[in-house]
C-alpha cells in the first residue's frame, strides 16, 4: 500500500533493481538480490530458493516500522529490577507493557515518522541506535519466531 502511495519509491526500487541485473547480465540471483540494497530496505527477510523460483517472505522493514504486527508488547518481571539512573524500582511479578507501535511513530526515534522512507533504513547505525524503538517482532528470548534467522 505504501509503495503504491509513493511512486518516487516505486521508481528508485524498479531502478536499483534494473541496476543489479544490468550488473549480473540480466540472472536473477541471489547474489544479485544480496546486491538489492534498496529493496532490502522496504523488504527485509530471507530468501527461500527452490530451483528457478526465488520468493522473498515479505518482512517489510520500514512497513513493519509504520504498522507493527503487535502493537504493545506485554511482559512480567522476572526479578527486583531498578532503572538505571532513577530511583524507580520494577518489584517481580509486575507486569509492563512496551508501546512498540508508539516507540516505531515517535519523532524522536525517527524523524518524520508518517512518512514512508525505507532509505531511513540505509544507515545500519539507526538501527543500532534505535534497536529497542524498533521491535516489530520483540526482543530477547521472548521474541517472535518468525523474526529469528531460519535456513530451510
Amino acid at each position: 500500500m505504501e509503495m503504491a502511495r509513493s511512486p518516487i519509491i516505486q521508481e528508485k526500487a524498479r531502478e536499483n533493481i534494473e541496476q543489479v541485473l544490468e550488473r549480473h547480465g540480466g540472472v536473477m540471483s541471489y547474489q544479485a538480490l544480496q546486491e538489492m540494497t534498496y529493496l532490502d530496505w522496504i523488504m527485509q527477510g530471507q530468501f527461500l530458493k527452490n530451483l528457478e523460483v526465488l520468493i522473498f517472505t515479505l518482512l517489510q522493514t520500514e512497513t513493519l516500522r509504520m504498522y507493527p504486527p503487535l502493537s504493545v508488547l506485554r511482559r512480567t518481571c522476572n526479578k527486583k529490577y531498578q532503572i538505571p539512573d532513577t530511583d524507580i524500582i520494577i518489584d517481580e511479578g509486575v507486569h509492563i507493557s512496551l508501546p512498540v507501535q508508539a516507540l516505531q511513530t515517535d519523532p524522536e526515534y525517527f524523524e518524520r515518522p508518517d512518512e514512508f522512507d525505507p532509505e531511513r533504513f540505509a544507515d545500519e547505525e539507526l538501527l543500532h541506535k534505535n534497536q529497542f524503538a524498533y521491535m516489530p517482532f520483540g526482543e530477547g528470548p521472548r521474541q517472535c519466531i518468525g523474526k529469528m534467522d531460519i535456513l530451510i
